[in-house]
């Protein structure tokens, strides 16, 4: 694997959890705000049907009260239930089939909860909010009703979730598709700096080593300041070294030669001077002591003589 392919994958290991993690971050965060805005919507528009029963109610439009909760079913709104506290339906207007159980559930969580109160829910196959809001007997309304019971009934006001739904899966497509896009503009974004600041520069610097290692001379070091351009300076020094060494070399071979020439005069003028006189000499003893008659005591000396000029020769 190359230098740039390793690059490159660590990079792309580097980069993939952290652009996943805050595409999460993303999802998460934006889609708690579509939830939150919700939530607030639902609990706002729970409390206008709340206050417009409430006002009808006070102005004796009581036969009115179920085509108000008729009209309010809409595109979001899907149902509109009023129980009383025993569990008895009061009032109903829904685009859904809901079931005598929805009662007993609003009944059920408004006990358990004893306040208004929103929850994310599935009805026939559908996301809803439903919110239950409890609508207290308050001192106008116990003008009519007493004041035997502190609550006068629960609310029930259910919103279809389609479009957060919808707008919840498109954020995460969004997201999903800008950050695929983001990891790919880093990857391409660090594969141009590494080639831009390391592949190129070493690239040249080889070529640089090349060139001056064939033409054995310095490499030019193109304006750069940097780990690269010092390794450049490194490598310049060192063939400037070598070329000092072969310079010092050639010296030598050149002294080395002058040496081997002075020798080769020197045995040539020990053989003219020394080495052919003392042959000429030795055979002269040597012929002298043959031919003629000496007594032994003569003859020993001249052969002694012939062996010290021998030795002489030879050394």
């Amino acid at each position: 694997m190359t230098l740039k392919s390793k690059n490159l994958l660590f990079t792309a290991v580097i980069l993939l959890p952290v652009v996943a993690f805050a595409s999460y971050l993303i999802i998460v965060s934006t889609e708690n705000q579509f939830v939150k805005d919700d939530i607030e919507k639902v609990s706002l528009v729970a409390d206008i049907i709340k206050n417009g029963l409430i006002t009808m109610m006070l102005q004796g439009e009581g036969k009115d009260f179920k085509h108000f909760l008729d009209i309010l079913i809409a595109e979001d709104i899907s149902g509109v239930h009023i129980v009383s506290n025993n569990g008895r339906l009061i009032s109903s207007a829904s685009s859904l089939n809901m079931g005598r159980k929805l009662y007993s559930d609003i009944i059920s969580r408004f006990e358990a909860f004893q306040s208004a109160e929103i929850i994310s829910t599935e009805t026939n196959g559908k996301a809803i909010y439903s919110a239950v809001v409890p609508i207290f007997n308050e001192r106008p309304c116990q003008r009519c009703h007493g004041d035997k019971h502190s609550i006068r009934g629960i609310l029930n006001v259910e919103f279809l979730r389609t479009k957060s739904v919808q707008k919840i899966r498109d954020n995460r497509s969004k997201t999903i598709v800008v950050a695929v896009i983001t990891f790919l503009i880093l990857l391409i974004a660090s594969d141009y700096l590494n080639n831009k600041l390391v592949t190129a520069p070493l690239k040249g610097l080889s070529d640089s080593i090349k060139t001056a290692s064939d033409a054995g001379g310095n490499f030019v070091n193109n304006g750069q300041d940097n780990e690269i351009a010092g390794l450049k300076k490194s490598f310049d020094s060192l063939l400037s070294e070598k070329e000092r060494l072969l310079s010092e070399q050639g010296q030598m071979s050149l002294d080395l030669q002058r040496l081997d020439n002075y020798l080769a005069g020197l045995r040539t003028a020990m053989d003219a001077h020394v080495s052919n006189p003392l042959s000429k000499a030795i055979g002269d003893l040597q012929v002298l002591a043959e031919e003629a008659d000496f007594a032994d005591s003569i003859s020993e000396i001249i052969n002694n003589i012939v062996k010290d000029l021998m030795a002489i020769k030879k050394s």
